[in-house]
């Protein structure tokens, strides 16, 4: 079994078409859940999530914290898990029809691995030229400094597509004190101090729904050294 772990806020009509996408998984329905943790979104997120389960054929299961950060979401996703692989994902992406099937794939060949996908921009959404220019070979994501697929190091430990095995997890969590970036930079560092190899695998494809311009963007840089500072000094 393979737990899907999303948490959310106050995204409901991208976290709409994450969950589509999650219906047309070539992975058997049988072969994996859907944890949602809502972080206290105000949004109608509540209200649409009581009612999902009647409309798919896999098993998806809602938690509701106050606002508290991803981090803590993702933690008592993991809390809540009931597979033996944990798939971390955005409330703002769109999972390519094998992404599961890939992952899953993956950790059959290979132990003590956490298995990393690629995030490439929504083409069906707004994508402009300084967009291209962040992801995926830039500040926002920078999947051209792997070297080597086979060992791409904890910082690329990003967890809008990664899945690794819930052992590791029970032995290490996120940091709740990051609210905005770096918990799972951190979480990796931690990890593959314990023995932990994070492998590329490019074709496990999501799509980010996430539009930037530079004043959206250099807000959430000044929010990010932040959690920089906090990263060094731990």
């Amino acid at each position: 079994m393979l737990s899907v772990i999303i948490p959310t806020y106050n995204r409901l009509a991208k976290l709409q078409k994450t969950l589509e996408s999650l219906c047309v998984q070539t992975l058997s329905r049988a072969e994996f859940e859907v944890i949602v943790v809502d972080d206290g979104s105000t949004d109608g997120t509540r209200e649409f999530l009581k009612n999902y389960p009647i409309s798919v054929d896999f098993k998806l299961r809602y938690f509701l914290l106050t606002h508290g950060g991803a981090g803590r979401a993702r933690n008592l996703g993991i809390e809540k898990a009931s597979g033996e692989l944990i798939f971390f994902c955005g409330d703002d992406t769109r999972l390519d029809k094998n992404l599961l099937q890939i992952h899953k794939a993956r950790h059959t060949e290979k132990k003590n691995i956490a298995v990393l996908g690629l995030a490439l921009w929504d083409e069906r959404e707004k994508v402009t030229d300084f967009m291209r220019y962040l992801a995926p070979a830039g500040p926002q994501f920078h999947y051209n400094t792997i070297k080597n697929k086979n060992s791409a190091g904890f910082e690329h430990f990003y967890t809008c597509n990664i899945s690794l095995a819930k052992k590791w997890l029970e032995v290490e969590r996120f940091d709740e004190q990051f609210d905005c970036a770096f918990d799972d930079i951190e979480l990796g560092l931690r990890l593959e101090k314990k023995g932990l190899r994070v492998v590329f695998e490019p074709q496990a494809i999501v799509f980010h729904m996430h539009y930037y311009d530079e004043e959206n963007f250099g807000l959430r840089m000044e929010r990010v050294g932040r959690a920089v500072v906090l990263f060094f000094d731990k």
